[in-house]
């Protein structure tokens, strides 16, 4: 075999090791924070409840002085308390 097919063979093997080292240690990413407008109508409920339920403890996150809802920490929240 000549040098540049054996070059490009041994790059072709080294994408797929590289790609699979990659695919074992990639981490889900972690869904976006929603705002209240967002929140609000993914749950089917008025922004004004948004406020009254971070009132009642509803988790969420600061940034800047925004408050951002994780879908999945107010869902969990929300059927702890009994919400369909």
């Amino acid at each position: 075999m000549n040098a540049p097919v054996a070059l490009v063979l041994d790059a072709v093997a080294f994408r797929a090791a590289v790609a699979e080292v990659v695919a074992e240690v990639v981490v889900e990413p972690r869904p976006a924070l929603l705002d209240r407008g967002r929140f609000a109508r993914e749950v089917s409920v008025s922004p004004a409840t948004v406020d009254r339920l971070v009132r009642e403890g509803l988790p969420f996150v600061r940034v800047g002085a925004d408050r951002r809802f994780d879908l999945a920490e107010c869902v969990a929240w929300l059927r702890a308390r009994g919400a369909p």
